[in-house]
C-alpha cells in the first residue's frame, strides 16, 4: 500500500470512529441499566478511545518507519520512541493536570473509588483518561473540511432524533414504560430531563452555525435551499426538546452564551482584531453572568454588598463595551459627558422596560412606566448613529435573550417579546451592513422561531385563564412544571435549598484536601464527613448522601484540589478558549467561523450550567468533542481554506 492511501485511509478510521461516538452517545441506551445509561455510553467511549489512540499509535509508527512526514506533524513537535507529536498548545498545562489526577488518585482517601468511579458515575481516573484522549485526539486527528462536514452531520441529525422522541414523550407516546412520567419532564435518550436538557441546550448553536454556515458559503449544489429549510426546521426541534425537558442550570448556560453567538453572527462582535475581540468576548459574558445573577436569582437581595457588586461589574461591562464600539468607528479618548446621553437613555430605558418588575406599582402604573420606558428606546434607536446605535443593538440582543424562558408565562410577556423582537430587527438587522442580508433573515427567524416554540404550548393554559377560568382546556404537562422551575429561581436563592446546602459543605472539604482533593469520585464516600446538619431537612427527609454538589467546579476542588483545579479552567479551558478566538480571527471571512463559533457557545452553555449541576458521560463527551473540534478548526490550516 502507499503511504498517500495508507494516510487517506487513517484519516476515514479516525472519522468513523469519532462519528460511531457523537452518533452513539445520544441515541444507545437499553432499559437494563439504571440512571442516566452511564454503563452503556461510558463504554462506547472507552472503545472508541483506545481505537483512536492504538490507531494513531500505529499511524505515527508507520510513517516514522518510512521516513515520512504527516501533513499533521507539520511545525514544531515532540519525538518519544519513534513517535512524533505535534505542538497544537497546551501540552504543559495538560501534562500538569493529568500528574495531579495521578497524585490524586494514588493518595485518595479511597484509592479504588478514584481508579474505577464510584458506582452511577464511574468517573475515576480511567474515564478521566478517556476524556483527555478523547479531546486530544479529536485536535489532532479532524484536519480535513470534508472531516469536519460529516462529523457535524454525524452530531446534528442523531441529536434531532433523540428530540423527536422527546417530543413524543412530552405527547404520552412512548414504546418504553418508566418509573417516573416523561410528560412532565422528558429525557428520551438519556434517561434524565436535566442532562438530556444539557446536551440539546449545547447542540442548538451548532445546528443554528450550520445553517449560517450553508447560507453563507460561495458553493452551490442543487438542493441547497431544501438544506437550509431543514437546518432550520432542526434547530428549532432541538430548542423545542430543550425546552420540553427545562432545567433552569441549562437555561442559566444557554442565556449567557447564546447571545454571545448572535453578536458575533452578526458583527457587533468583531473578529478581525485578536486584542479587541478577547477583552470584548470576555467582558460580554462577564457581564451577562453576573447579570443574570441579578435578574434570575435575585442575589442582590441577599445584601446591599452583593447589590451593588452587581450593578458595578454590569455597569463596567456597558461601559467596556460603549468604548470598543466608539474605537471601532474612529472615536479615540474617554467619551464627553454629552456622548453618555444615548446610552444612559437606552439602558434605563430597557431596564424599566423589560427588565424591572412593575407588578408592585400596580397593572395600570406598571403598563404606563413601561411604555414611556419602550417609547424612550425607541426613540434613543431613531436618533442614534454609529457607536450609539451599535450599543442599543447590543443591549437588544442581550435582554430579548434573558427574557426568553420566561416568554409563555403571561400575555405581558408575549406582548414584550413581540416589542423586543421589532426592535431586534431595528437595531440589529436592518441597515447592518456586516453580514449579508440571508444571514440576517435566518438570525430574526431564529429568534422568532425560539419565541414561537415557547408561547404555542402555553397558549391553551393562557387562554383558559383569561377566557375560559371554569373550562378542562390544558396545555402540555410540561408547561406547569417549566411554571414551577422559573418561580423557584428566587425562592432557592434567597431561602436556601439543599443545593446551597451541599455548596456550603464543601468549604471545609476543599480546605482540609486543598493540595490533592479527597481523590477522583469521592464525593459520595466522604459526604458524611461533611454533611451540614440541615442538609436532611432541607432535601426533604431523603437522599442524605448525593453523589455530586451539583456544582462541578466545587466537584473539582474537593476530589482533586486546588491546583489540578487552577489549571484545568485557567490553563486548558481559558487557553483553549484563546486558542479559538485566535481562530475566530483566521476565519474572519470563511463560513467555517459559524462552526466554531457554535463549539465555543456550546461549550460556554455546559461550563454555564455546571454552575448548579454536574456533567456524565453523555454531557461530558460533548464538552470534549465541542473542545477537540474547536480545537482542530483553529489550529489545521485546511480550514482557513473556506469554499476554496
Amino acid at each position: 500500500m502507499k503511504i498517500s492511501t495508507f494516510k487517506r485511509w487513517s484519516e476515514v478510521y479516525f472519522l468513523v470512529l469519532i462519528c460511531v461516538l457523537a452518533i452513539g452517545i445520544p441515541l444507545v441506551f437499553t432499559s437494563l441499566t439504571r440512571s442516566v445509561f452511564e454503563v452503556n455510553k461510558l463504554m462506547l467511549l472507552r472503545i472508541v478511545t483506545i481505537l483512536v489512540c492504538s490507531g494513531w499509535i500505529f499511524k505515527s509508527l508507520v510513517l516514522n518507519a518510512n521516513h515520512v512526514d504527516d501533513p499533521e506533524d507539520g511545525g514544531p513537535s515532540y519525538q518519544i520512541f519513534g513517535i512524533k507529536w505535534r505542538k497544537i498548545g497546551l501540552e504543559i498545562p495538560l501534562l500538569i493536570f493529568l500528574i495531579f489526577n495521578i497524585l490524586s488518585t494514588v493518595f485518595s482517601q479511597n484509592i479504588r473509588l478514584s481508579v474505577i468511579g464510584a458506582y452511577d458515575r464511574w468517573e475515576g481516573i480511567l474515564t478521566a483518561l478517556n476524556y483527555l484522549v478523547l479531546m486530544v485526539m479529536t485536535a489532532k486527528l479532524i484536519t480535513k473540511r470534508y472531516q469536519l462536514i460529516i462529523l457535524v452531520v454525524a452530531l446534528v441529525l442523531p441529536t434531532a432524533g433523540s428530540a423527536v422522541y422527546g417530543v413524543f414523550q412530552s405527547l404520552g407516546i412512548d414504546f418504553m414504560n418508566w418509573s417516573v412520567d416523561p410528560t412532565k419532564r422528558v429525557f428520551a435518550c438519556i434517561n434524565n430531563p436535566v442532562h438530556f436538557c444539557a446536551y440539546m441546550g449545547m447542540m442548538v448553536p451548532l445546528s443554528l452555525a450550520s445553517l449560517l454556515a450553508v447560507s453563507g458559503s460561495k458553493f452551490d449544489f442543487r438542493g441547497k435551499g431544501v438544506v437550509k429549510w431543514a437546518l432550520f426546521g432542526l434547530t428549532g426541534l432541538i430548542f423545542y426538546a430543550q425546552y420540553l425537558s427545562f432545567s433552569r442550570a441549562t437555561w442559566f448556560g444557554f442565556s449567557l452564551a447564546v447571545p454571545v453567538f448572535f453578536l458575533v453572527a452578526m458583527g457587533l462582535i468583531r473578529t478581525d482584531n485578536i486584542r479587541r475581540l478577547v477583552v470584548d468576548y470576555f467582558t460580554t459574558s462577564i457581564g451577562l453572568l453576573v447579570f443574570y445573577l441579578y435578574y434570575i436569582f435575585t442575589f442582590h437581595k441577599k445584601s446591599p454588598y452583593i447589590g451593588l457588586g452587581i450593578g458595578l461589574i454590569v455597569t463596567a461591562a456597558l461601559l467596556i463595551a460603549l468604548m470598543i464600539s466608539r474605537h471601532h468607528f474612529g472615536k479615540r479618548g474617554l467619551p464627553k459627558p454629552k456622548d453618555y446621553f444615548l446610552p444612559i437613555i437606552g439602558a434605563a430605558a430597557v431596564f424599566f422596560g423589560f427588565i424591572y418588575d412593575l407588578s408592585d406599582v400596580g397593572t395600570w402604573a406598571g403598563w404606563g412606566i413601561r411604555t414611556v420606558a419602550i417609547l424612550s428606546f425607541v426613540g434613543a434607536v431613531w436618533v442614534s448613529k454609529d457607536e450609539d446605535r451599535e450599543f442599543l443593538a447590543r443591549l437588544t440582543t442581550l435582554v430579548i435573550f434573558a427574557t426568553l424562558q420566561f416568554v409563555g408565562t403571561s400575555w405581558t410577556a408575549i406582548i414584550l417579546f413581540g416589542v423586543l423582537s421589532t426592535i431586534f430587527y431595528l437595531t440589529t438587522l436592518r441597515g447592518n451592513r456586516l453580514v449579508e442580508r440571508e444571514i440576517k433573515m435566518w438570525l430574526l427567524g431564529v429568534v422568532l422561531l425560539f419565541g414561537a416554540v415557547i408561547v404555542t404550548p402555553a397558549l391553551p393554559g393562557l387562554f383558559k385563564a383569561t377566557f375560559e377560568p371554569d373550562s378542562d382546556i390544558k396545555s402540555l404537562q410540561v408547561v406547569d412544571n417549566v411554571q414551577g422551575k422559573l418561580a423557584s429561581y428566587k425562592k432557592d436563592a434567597i431561602e436556601g435549598s439543599a443545593r446551597v446546602s451541599m455548596w456550603q459543605s464543601s468549604v471545609p472539604w476543599i480546605k482540609q484536601y486543598w493540595l490533592i482533593g479527597s481523590g477522583l469520585d469521592t464525593i459520595k464516600y466522604m459526604y458524611p464527613v461533611f454533611r451540614r446538619s440541615d442538609y436532611g431537612i432541607l432535601e426533604g427527609g431523603h437522599n442524605f448522601t448525593p453523589d455530586r454538589l451539583h456544582n462541578e467546579y466545587l466537584n473539582n476542588l474537593a476530589t482533586r484540589g486546588v491546583i489540578a483545579t487552577v489549571v484545568y479552567y485557567f490553563g486548558i479551558i481559558l487557553g483553549w478558549y484563546l486558542i479559538t478566538l485566535k481562530g475566530l480571527v483566521k476565519l474572519d471571512r470563511s463560513p467555517y467561523r459559524y462552526i466554531l463559533l457554535a463549539f465555543m457557545v456550546g461549550t460556554t452553555v455546559y461550563l454555564g450550567q455546571v454552575l448548579f449541576n454536574f456533567g456524565v458521560v453523555a454531557t461530558l463527551v460533548l464538552f470534549y468533542l465541542c473542545i477537540g473540534i474547536g480545537w482542530a478548526i483553529s489550529v489545521h490550516s485546511d480550514f482557513e481554506k473556506g469554499d476554496r
